[in-house]
Formats: structure tokens, sequence, C-alpha cells
């Protein structure tokens, strides 16, 4: 797709933030800014692991017996059980952040959680269900 972009650039690098964090807030700085929004894209800081955890392929080994290709496992339990100690991570990081930082820095801490929308394809029964279902495994914890 590099031959569609003029100078034949690619996303591989994309603003290395990381490597540039301190020019960068100093620049939002001089510029006047007073919010900043940081998020972590775990595709780029593990560029070989990919979501999948439900099939046992990209997550560690763990799926559902009916994959075949996992000895342990639940696939429809576990992503609640990684839901749950994600939440509680957030809860400690935010606890540390607002005790420690926040009256020094003036800010915020979030979480973001992102989500599929399903809609079913048609309009019967089991096409509706395997949407709300498809939506229960997103959002429904």
């Amino acid at each position: 797709m590099t031959e569609k972009i003029l100078d034949h650039s690619t996303g591989d690098v994309a603003d290395e933030f990381y490597y540039l964090y301190k020019e960068d807030v100093a620049a939002m700085k001089e510029i006047g800014l007073d919010t900043f929004r940081f998020s972590i894209s775990w595709p780029r800081v593990l560029p070989s692991s990919k979501i999948g955890y439900a099939t046992g392929i990209y997550a560690p080994g763990r799926c559902s017996n009916y994959i075949g290709i996992c000895t342990e496992g639940n696939s429809a339990t576990e992503p609640y059980l990684v839901t749950h100690h994600l939440i509680l991570s957030h809860a400690t990081a935010a606890n540390l952040y607002r005790h420690k930082y926040q009256a020094s820095q003036n800010g915020i801490i979030g979480v973001t959680v992102d989500t599929i929308w399903e809609v079913p394809k048609y309009q019967t029964i089991s096409d509706r269900k395997a949407a709300l279902r498809a939506l229960d495994f997103y959002i429904g914890w």
C-alpha cells in the first residue's frame, strides 16, 4: 500500500512518543495545552501478539476444549475474569495517581473500553440472538 503514499512511508514508526515524550510535553506546554490523553496501543507495544483469545491461537495457550488446540482453559468464563482483573488493575493505578500525583499534576485518569457493536444480519430469531450474544461477550460484563 505504500505506493499510494507520496513518499512511500508506512505507519511502522508513528509519532515515536515513547522516545520523544519530553519534547512533546514541552511543546504542548509551549502552545498552551492544558489536557493530554495518553493511551497505550497494545499491538504497538507487543507487535507480534494479536487478539484471538477464544481460539487459543494468540492467547497464552488457553481456550475451551472444543477448539481442539488447548489443553486447559474456558473461553466462556476466562474473558470475564480477565476483564475483572483489568478493572482491578485500573482501579489500583487510578488510586495511586489520585493519591500521589493528581494534586501536583492537576490531571484526571480514566479508562477507555473499546467494543464492537453487533446487529443481526437478518431479522430472524437466531440472528437476533447471535447479535445479542456477541454484544454480551463484548460489553455484557
